[in-house]
């Protein structure tokens, strides 16, 4: 009677992980909708960031620079050409110091995911030992 009992209590020990892992990943599901969601939200944020920063690098002063061309050129007793440079590095660094900080801001986020890979290898190492401790006891205590 005592070698049922003891079998029947390892297979309640049994139910009862089991029953434990289901309710463990329905969560784990859950938490990774929800940091997905979040994540996306986040560079979904940064990349209209990007965008922006690129538009303006690209197309938005053209006509500000034709006249910033033009005056400086018509300064510099029709260097064009020299005026032109100096205008296309002026747009180029502003361009380039608003993708440095979007950047920065990117990649100052935290991890995507972070929460749930912090989980799953805590559930892994939990279930690891749940899994020796098991086996020692179906063994009788013998390692």
């Amino acid at each position: 009677m005592d070698n049922q009992d003891t079998q029947k209590s390892y297979a309640d020990l049994l139910r009862e992980v089991s029953r434990n892992a289901k309710e463990l990943f329905a969560s784990e599901i859950d938490l990774v909708r929800i940091e997905a969601k979040s994540s996306f939200k986040t560079v979904e944020r940064h990349s209209y960031a990007l965008i922006i920063s690129v538009w303006f690098v690209l197309f938005a002063p053209l006509g500000l620079f034709a006249s910033a061309i033009l005056v400086l050129g018509d300064y510099w007793e029709g260097r064009y050409w020299l005026s032109s440079l100096v205008v296309g590095a002026s747009a180029l660094f502003v361009g380039l110091v608003l993708m440095k900080n979007t950047v920065k801001k990117i990649r100052s986020e935290p991890k995507l995911m972070q929460a749930t890979q912090n989980t799953l290898n805590f559930v892994a190492d939990k279930t690891k030992e749940n899994v020796e401790d098991v086996s020692i006891a179906l063994s009788g205590g013998k390692t």
